[in-house]
């Protein structure tokens, strides 16, 4: 890969033998606005094209940056890249930063906070790092409620885009780590890991099945190899390094200063009991002290307090299934009790229907289903366009006692309107095909739910069917990926976000000096959109990340699904 950087002196001056020569700067954004102004040329004759409208947005665009760039000192930071490639670049200020994907924690985060904001700023929820725990806020920053008390939940939290959501973890597990040096981990050239101590392995067995439900099959606890359930490593990142397995070449990267590699079939990293790290083949390059595993289903965090590491197993490779394995999906009646109030509330339980009746397809859907009870069951249906809450308050009035207080409701979210529909529920029915609901004011309610051709759907009363986009409720979550027709449990709790986010999240630095980031496309790439796939987003600024979503909405929906969040300590 390499780098074009532009940077407009405010002192540059031309070189005196070369009058004829145009500033640097001057002609790099001279040439930025002379292509633009072709590029819009070529559609001129079409004004009512999807292109030419396209062309002419791209223009705009360009013209905001070259008269920013003029006026501005701004670093441009082009990073070209072929075939499987990993790199770092770091900056002391954020001008603009675009993702799109799933992000997680790089290390065990203590200080700095993110602020998850509607758009107004009337209500927000504040993910203090150094607390270890989420808020809700006001306007003016006061704290109204604490919506989430677990240190490490809270410092876990991270964005998905997929779904997408805010995710924070469920279960997870703490493995104390060995007082040797003795190695524990070992990753291959093909980016698995493998737990090398049986003591660890045990625990970390346990947890699996303790976070998804699913137990791990046939494991060699001499040789604990992760990949089946976590996936491949994506990158292992210590103090000094993040390092990458890159097969195709046969080499592995540890991106940092110096910059260190090993390459050969039998390359590998091996990470210690005592955390140290280091790229070995014929010889040891050291490459710091391991302060995460990022693999593509989970994370492993070390925790400096206490010499642990902390285990969060997101979603199981070997329990999630394609839509091509699902046939159908069935609801039974559930009833979950809310913790604070002590009241039952609705709720239901899915169950996934194989698309044959035996073989490879029916096993998969049956560990499916494990895991769908685990997480289950649920009280949160989310489409595209609507939410649907159940719910209970408890509402004495003199006369009841215990639960005859408790008062079922449903409340609808129109998340294109943000309209509002909530009463009490007079009767509460689930069939194997949907929720039939009657509430106090005479509406009726039917949302039904159908996956014939392996595709979850709601149809709520007379509407157009709509994705199941997920649902949840005080175990887990469960939700659907349209792009890769994968059905997913999710053992987090999920702060939806706008639908808009599932084309990235762009960050940049307003003139204030906060850092903003709202749903969007790539604006630096023509074919927005087409990208993807996993991002690990570093250690966020100390400035609030300001996500925009319709918090006010959102927030009762997450309470209702709030309860204690568990540990394993092993």
């Amino acid at each position: 890969y390499y780098t074009h950087i532009f940077v407009p002196a405010p002192e540059e001056q031309s070189n005196k033998t070369e009058a004829a020569n145009q500033l640097s700067t001057e002609a790099a954004l001279n040439s930025i606005d002379a292509f633009a102004n072709a590029l819009t040329s070529m559609f001129v004759s079409d004004k009512n094209s999807y292109t030419t409208q396209a062309a002419e947005k791209l223009n705009s665009m360009v013209e905001q940056f070259v008269h920013g760039a003029r006026q501005d000192n701004i670093v441009q930071a082009n990073v070209h890249m072929e075939g499987s490639t990993v790199g770092t670049l770091e900056g002391e200020q954020l001008f603009s930063f675009w993702f799109k994907g799933e992000t997680s924690p790089m290390k065990y985060k203590t200080s700095g906070h993110k602020i998850i904001s509607s758009a107004d700023k009337n209500t927000a929820l504040l993910v203090d790092f150094n607390a270890g725990k989420i808020f809700l806020i006001d306007q003016n920053g006061n704290i109204l409620d604490t919506i989430v008390d677990n240190n490490i939940a809270s410092r876990l939290t991270s964005t998905n885009t997929n779904i997408p959501a805010e995710e924070i973890p469920k279960r997870y597990t703490l493995v104390g780590l060995p007082d040797s040096n003795e190695p524990l981990f070992e990753m291959n050239i093909d980016s698995e890991l493998f737990v090398l101590v049986p003591e660890v392995s045990d625990c970390i067995l346990q947890g699996i099945e303790y976070q998804i439900g699913v137990p791990y099959e046939n494991p060699n606890r001499q040789r604990l190899n992760l990949e089946p359930v976590f996936g491949k490593v994506l990158s292992i990142n210590t103090d000094m390094y993040s390092i990458h397995a890159l097969n195709d070449q046969k080499r592995i990267v540890a991106e940092g200063t110096p910059r260190r590699m090993v390459e050969g079939e039998n390359a590998k990293v091996i990470i210690q009991a005592n955390r140290n790290t280091a790229l070995t083949n014929s010889v040891r390059k050291e490459a710091g002290l391991l302060e995460s595993i990022i693999f593509e289903n989970g994370v492993i965090i070390y925790r400096p307090d206490t010499h642990e590491l902390i285990i969060w197993l997101k979603r199981s490779k070997a329990v999630d299934v394609p839509q091509d394995f699902i046939g159908g999906v069935r609801l039974k009646p559930e009833e979950v009790i809310n913790p604070e109030t002590m009241c039952p509330e609705p709720a239901f339980s899915i169950e996934a229907l194989p698309s044959a009746s035996g073989g490879y397809e029916a096993y998969k859907v049956n560990s499916f289903n494990q895991a769908l009870q685990n997480a289950g069951p649920f009280t949160v249906l989310e489409t595209p366009t609507r939410r649907f809450i159940f719910f209970s308050r408890y509402e004495p009035d003199g006369k009841c006692v215990g639960i005859e207080c408790c008062k079922d409701y449903i409340r609808i979210i129109n998340k294109e309107t943000g309209e509002v529909y909530e009463a009490p529920i007079e009767s509460f029915e689930v069939t194997p095909e949907g929720i039939h609901i009657k509430d106090a004011n005479g509406r009726e309610h039917n949302i039904g739910v159908t996956a014939e051709d392996g595709r979850p759907m709601v149809i709520y009363n007379n509407y157009p069917p709509e994705p199941l986009v997920s649902a949840q409720g005080p175990n887990g979550s469960f939700w659907y990926d349209p792009e890769k027709g994968m059905w997913h449990v999710e053992n987090a709790q999920l702060l939806p976000l706008l639908e808009a986010f599932r084309s990235g999240a762009l960050t940049q630095a307003t003139p204030g000096g906060q850092i903003i980031t709202k749903p969007g496309d790539n604006i630096m790439n023509i074919q927005a959109g087409l990208g993807g796939g996993p991002f690990n987003l570093p250690s966020l600024p100390e400035q609030p990340l300001l996500l925009i979503i319709y918090i006010e909405l959102l927030v009762l929906s997450f309470v209702s699904v709030r309860i204690y969040f568990i540990k394993k300590r092993c």
